[in-house]
């Protein structure tokens, strides 16, 4: 929302723009790989609050940059300061959540991303327009180390440690979730990087998510640039995907639960197909109208698939190596992180239209869309000798 007014006060371009937009990615990517790893050894509780600390300082500290160098370098600590999160959230719903409720449950905690979006965007527009675009970054910075002080009190690590929670609950649990009595450290690096489904799983991930941070990063800037639009009402009409993208995620998450006979990897093969023509119509429909349409399908599709994919990790991989795929797989998102908002810059300096940026974000979308079919052959695969053991036990 602050990027068009940063671009004039700063007499930054359009790629540097996208270079610094890029930045929390690059430091993102950083700590998602090895962030796995650190969130299976440590406490979820630990390290989830200590990261809402940090990124909240590095948010306030965001709101001092003055140029382009601080602003990227800025953005790169920024984004290591968030990079084990995820990791370390999805370890908590792999303790604490029965089977077949997973991709509900990561749907919840994921919803809050465009609910966010939604809530920042409009919000983020009234505090630039009336008290200038640094006041945002002080604001919510200081919220953010409210937030950790709540999630230091609220969350524990297993069910177990829980002072609410009741014997019956409890029972529950542990009955059904082999996660709550894991001891072992599971799978070595070398192991997990011998696997190549871990490669196609990057690469899905990749694909789909690439529209996630085209969306996060250069949407309100797209209706300024693109369509002739005020910073406030770029504020209300980037939102609006976004509400979509919520309804995506509950959608699909419920979806992979409860239809089906609780499958993952077909939802994935199709919603990746579905975002190739969606993100092509979204640049070229001829009114903003449209174009919202367009855009909203392809949000709906792209963030709606998160939970199932992090659902489809721990449906697949033992429940020490959930917490370690989930980091690599974020590692996919973050590399998409660092391409999709330069490239946009990119393009946008070298043909003043944002079009062949989108033409290439739906290529790779199909693309993934071909490779997801290789998750349905692993997940079948996983899922015959799941039930094989069912039998022979």
């Amino acid at each position: 929302m602050a990027a068009p007014l940063l671009m004039e006060e700063m007499g930054l371009s359009p790629a540097q723009l996208g270079f610094c937009l890029s930045g929390f990615t690059i430091g993102y990517a950083l700590l998602n790989f090895p962030g796995g790893f650190i969130a299976q050894r440590y406490s979820s509780r630990k390290v989830i609050s200590i990261i809402l600390v940090l990124w909240s300082v590095m948010t306030i500290v965001t709101g001092l940059a003055w140029g382009f160098a601080s602003l990227i370098i800025i953005r790169i600590l920024f984004g290591m300061c968030e990079g084990p999160m995820c990791p370390g959230i999805t370890k908590v719903v792999n303790s604490w959540v029965l089977p077949s409720e997973r991709a509900t449950a990561t749907a919840t905690w994921a919803v809050a991303m465009p609910l966010g979006a939604i809530v920042g965007n409009i919000l983020s527009g009234y505090i630039i327009v009336n008290f200038g675009w640094q006041a945002v970054f002080y604001i919510y910075g200081g919220g953010g180390v409210l937030l950790a002080v709540a999630v230091w009190r609220v969350l524990r690590d297993t069910p177990g440690e829980h002072p609410s929670i009741s014997k019956e609950e409890l029972t529950l649990i542990e009955s059904q979730n082999d996660a709550a009595t894991v001891q072992t450290s599971g799978s070595t690096l070398r192991q997990l990087l011998s696997d190549p489904a871990i490669y196609i799983l990057f690469c899905v991930y990749f694909a789909f998510i690439i529209n996630v941070w085209a969306g996060q990063t250069w949407l309100p800037t797209y209706f300024v640039k693109a369509r002739g639009s005020s910073i406030l009402s770029s504020g209300f009409l980037s939102s609006l995907p976004w509400v979509v993208a919520a309804l995506g995620i509950y959608i699909l998450g419920w979806a992979s639960d409860n239809l089906f006979g609780r499958w993952r990897s077909p939802w994935i093969v199709v919603s990746l197909f579905v975002m190739v023509p969606s993100t092509i119509y979204a640049v070229v429909a001829p009114s903003i109208a449209t174009c919202l349409i367009g855009f909203s399908i392809t949000m709906f599709f792209s963030f709606g698939i998160g939970p199932v994919c992090f659902a489809y990790v721990m449906d697949t991989y033992k429940p020490e190596d959930v917490a370690k795929v989930s980091g690599m797989m974020l590692s996919a998102g973050s590399a998409s992180g660092i391409v999709a908002p330069s490239l946009i810059g990119i393009v946008l300096k070298e043909t003043g239209e944002f079009y062949y940026a989108y033409y290439a974000f739906a290529a790779i979308a199909f693309l993934g869309g071909i490779l997801s079919f290789m998750l349905v052959k692993r997940e079948l695969m996983v899922r015959t000798q799941k039930n094989t053991c069912t039998l022979d036990g």
